[in-house]
């Protein structure tokens, strides 16, 4: 690669435009080690054969200035070659891919000059005629073995002032992994930024660069074979878009308001057509719950009424319960003295019987009972056995003591008659 070209004179009054003037690389792609590439003020033509590494070290210089959705490596050499699209990333830079071969299952592998965990940088060094300086770079690595673009870890920087990948050589330490905090802190007057968006909110306004717009015609021109349609490109890349655009836009998005709230107002009026009737239902609903709690309270009311009617109800019936116990009681006192007199009468009236023989007649009585406990029982089982005998020989019953002694002398006959009549056979 032929990186040598004259140096003609600045043009005057672009003396203080910023330029291009060196480009350093740390492991970046097939470039192994430190390349640093000094840049003439007028520009530099990079000459070389396919695969000398034209491409990668553009590649470099679109890293810093694209922003992430836009970036697309290696694109003016695959529309040129009509290679595969996506070949080149991030990832395959850091690991140095030098060759994608054929594996024994016909699947692609690529061959990577650098394994492991491993670290790559880029950094860009500007210029104007007053002497201002501006650097502008990345640095990415990779833990482990991965080869993915999730697995490198970016970090932006910007420096105002001269400012060599060399410094950045204790980064990472061995064994203590990449401390970006400690490379913060040695490098305190340069800024570092883990997004983009922040490392480009920095460059632009030092670049005088107005809008991304630019970055995106920069990397549109420096990765295009051909510019196309010639009225799109500057369309696209280089004019304002018309006031008539914003215009547009805004008459579009109010007429979206407008007819999202034609919407709105007929779907609440089809909304209450259709809950209308749910309305005078709950209104119907709210007035029998009134009804219903004024009937509880006044059923509640009602029961403490009666409660109350039945407590002077039953106060009035114990009164007259106490009156009546109170007459009932003097009546018992009356009786109790009746009684009195009356067992006083009686004892007297048992005194007088006493003088009067009336101790015989109380044996009697005693006699007459011990008889009746103790005769009654033998006098009844008599009675059965004369009855069946009566029924026995068809005779009647006596009925009064002078019929049972006849009938008691004539069975007597009988029976002497048989007895008779028995000796008198056993004798013949």
């Amino acid at each position: 690669m032929d990186t040598r070209m004259p140096h003609p004179t600045l043009a005057t009054g672009r003396e203080f435009q910023f330029r291009l003037r060196r480009i350093q690389t740390y492991r970046w792609g097939t470039f192994d080690d430190l390349r640093d590439i000094e840049i003439a003020p007028q520009g530099h033509l990079v000459l070389g054969p396919s695969g000398s590494g034209k491409s990668t070290l553009l590649d470099g210089h679109t890293s810093l200035l694209t922003p992430p959705r836009w970036l697309d490596f290696n694109v003016a050499a695959r529309n040129s070659e009509k290679g595969s699209a996506g070949d080149r990333s991030l990832a395959t830079y850091v690991r140095g891919a030098w060759a994608t071969q054929t594996g024994e299952a016909g699947e692609k592998v690529k061959r990577y000059l650098r394994t492991g965990t491993t670290w790559s940088a880029v950094a860009e060094t500007y210029r104007d005629g007053g002497g201002r300086v501006i650097v502008i770079g990345r640095i990415l690595w990779i833990k482990g073995n991965g080869s993915a673009h999730g697995d490198v870890h970016p970090l932006f920087f910007l420096a105002e002032r001269e400012f060599s990948l060399r410094e950045l050589e204790f980064f990472p330490q061995a064994g203590a992994g990449f401390d970006v905090r400690k490379l913060k802190a040695s490098l305190s007057d340069v800024h570092f930024y883990s997004e983009f968006s922040g490392y480009q909110s920095k460059f632009m306004p030092l670049f005088g660069i107005a809008s991304d717009r630019a970055l995106r015609l920069l990397h549109k021109t420096q990765s295009a074979e051909d510019l196309g349609d010639l009225n799109k490109f500057l369309r696209d890349f280089m004019l304002d878009p018309p006031e008539t655009f914003a215009v547009a836009e805004t008459l579009v998005n109010e007429f979206q308001v407008l007819n999202s709230a034609h919407d709105a107002v007929l779907t609440a009026r089809r909304q209450i057509e259709a809950l209308r009737p749910a309305r005078e239902a709950l209104a119907e609903y709210d007035q029998t719950r009134a009804v219903l709690s004024m009937l509880a309270e006044e059923r509640v009311g009602v029961d403490c009424f009666r409660e109350q009617w039945r407590k002077r109800l039953l106060d009035a019936q114990i009164g007259e319960l106490h009156t009546r116990a109170r007459g009932v009681a003097q009546s018992i006192e009356s009786l109790k003295t009746s009684e009195g007199q009356e067992e006083s009468a009686y004892d007297s009236l048992l005194a007088k019987r006493a003088g009067a023989g009336g101790g015989v007649l109380a044996n009697l009585n005693e006699q007459l009972d011990r008889v009746v406990r103790l005769r009654l029982p033998e006098v009844s089982t008599s009675h059965e056995r004369m009855k069946v005998a009566c029924t026995a020989l068809e005779w009647a019953m006596p009925a009064s003591p002078q019929s049972f002694a006849e009938m008691q002398t004539k069975a007597r006959q009988i029976v002497d008659q048989r007895e008779s009549m028995s000796e008198r056979y056993e004798l013949e």
